[in-house]
C-alpha cells in the first residue's frame, strides 16, 4: 500500500488518485463540449428552416407555398373522379370516354371483362347511356382480377382494337359473347371471336395491325395503371365497382337488375342536380 493510501486510511479520509480525477474531469469536459456542438447544429437547423432573417423567413415562405402548389398540382394529377388524360404513366392512353365528355358529372366503372357481374352491368349502363349521354361523361377503366386469367387477354384485345376507334364496340361485343371465351384455355379465341366480330361489321378495321398492337408495352401499362389506381386510389374491393364524382354506388343490397337501374339513375340524377 503506498504512502498516501496509508496516510488517508490512518486520518479516516477517502483516498482520491489524482490520475483518476483528471481522467474524470477530462471525460466530463469532452460530454459537454459534444453536448455544446449539438445544441449548436440544433439551434441551426431551426433558425435555416425558419427562414432565419426576416429576409430568409420572406424566402421560407415562398419556399413552402410553392411547396404547397406543388402538392396541390400532384393531388390534382391523381384525382380518379375525373377523366384521366393520356401520360406516360397510363402508356400515353387516358380514359375512355363516351357520352358528354365536357360534363361535370362523371360516371366510372371499373370492371372486369370476364366478371360475369360486369357483362350484366354493361347491358344496364347500355340503356343508361342512351338516355343520359348528352348529360354524362361515362368512363371505363379496366380492373382484370388476379384469379380471372382471361380478364387481362380480354382487356388487351379491347385496348388493341382501340388503336383503331373500335373500344366500346369491342368492349360491349367482349361482354356480350362472354360465355363464347370464358371458358376457353386459350386467349387467341378472344381475338379470333373479336376479329372476325370487327372485320365483319367495319370495313376500315385492319386485322394486321390489331395483331400489330396487341402485345405493345402501352396497353400493358395502360391496363397496369387502371387497376393500380383502382386499387389504391377508389379502393376496390369488387367488380363491376361505380362511382359518380368520385361517389361510389353501392347496389349490393338491389334485387336484380332494375333495381341497380333504378340506384345508378338515382345517383346522377343527384349528381345532375347539384
Amino acid at each position: 500500500m503506498s504512502e498516501k493510501k496509508i496516510k488517508s486510511k490512518v486520518e479516516g479520509k477517502p483516498y482520491r488518485n489524482p490520475d483518476v480525477m483528471k481522467r474524470m474531469i477530462a471525460a466530463i469536459v469532452a460530454m459537454a463540449a459534444i453536448i455544446v456542438v449539438l445544441l449548436i447544429f440544433l439551434a441551426a437547423t431551426i433558425w435555416s428552416n425558419n427562414g432565419g432573417s426576416s429576409k430568409g423567413s420572406e424566402s421560407g415562405k415562398t419556399t413552402d407555398s410553392s411547396k404547397k402548389k406543388t402538392e396541390t398540382a400532384k393531388t390534382a394529377s391523381a384525382d380518379v373522379s375525373g377523366i384521366i388524360a393520356p401520360s406516360d404513366d397510363n402508356g400515353n392512353i387516358g380514359d375512355h370516354v363516351r357520352g358528354n365528355a365536357e360534363s361535370k358529372v362523371v360516371l366510372v366503372e371499373y370492371a372486369d371483362l370476364q366478371c360475369p357481374g360486369c357483362a350484366g352491368i354493361m347491358s344496364v349502363l347500355g340503356t343508361i347511356y342512351d338516355e343520359y349521354k348528352d348529360r354524362v361523361a361515362f368512363v371505363y377503366r379496366h380492373y382484370p382480377l388476379s384469379f380471372h386469367e382471361l380478364a387481362e387477354p380480354a382487356a388487351k384485345a379491347v385496348e388493341a382494337a382501340s388503336k383503331q376507334g373500335y373500344f366500346w364496340e369491342s368492349l360491349t361485343y367482349l361482354f356480350s359473347v362472354r360465355a363464347s371465351w370464358v371458358g376457353e384455355e386459350d386467349a387467341k379465341t378472344i381475338s379470333n371471336l373479336l376479329t372476325s366480330y370487327l372485320t365483319s361489321k367495319y370495313d376500315t378495321f385492319n386485322v394486321d395491325n390489331y395483331y400489330a398492337s396487341l402485345n405493345d408495352e402501352a396497353i400493358s401499362k395502360k391496363i397496369a395503371f387502371d387497376y393500380k389506381i383502382g386499387k389504391e386510389k377508389s379502393y376496390i374491393s369488387a367488380t363491376p365497382s361505380l362511382f359518380v364524382n368520385g361517389k361510389e354506388i353501392s347496389f349490393t343490397e338491389a334485387k336484380g337488375y332494375s333495381e341497380i337501374a333504378a340506384i345508378i339513375r338515382s345517383a346522377l340524377d343527384e349528381a345532375l342536380k347539384n
